[in-house]
């Protein structure tokens, strides 16, 4: 009964998993369409979301989503996105300063 608990929480976990990736995509693919849509002529440097920059994010919105539960599950998205949004368009500013 042990072995068949064990297994039904490691196939959970490998789902998790998954589906955390694609949460991940889902939130950078959002962020940078958003930062597409404002910067549009503007001559912006394409900002780049490292990895770590997006675990970061991606952890974040889980803790929020998983602290506030479902009523506040569209205001902490979109707050994760926004947070992705602002870290981005800064680091471009801190490396033209750089450059």
């Amino acid at each position: 009964m042990r072995e068949k608990h064990l297994g039904h929480a490691v196939s959970l976990a490998t789902i998790l998993l998954s589906t955390r990736e694609q949460f991940a995509r889902a939130l950078r693919d959002a962020a940078m369409a958003s930062i597409r849509a404002r910067s549009r002529g503007a001559g912006y440097d394409q900002p780049i979301i490292s990895r770590y920059f997006l675990e970061s994010h991606v952890d974040d919105a889980l803790y929020l989503i998983g602290r506030d539960g479902l009523d506040a599950l569209e205001s902490n998205v979109r707050f994760a996105v926004d947070e992705m949004i602002r870290e981005a368009l800064e680091n471009v500013r801190l490396r033209r300063t750089d450059n």
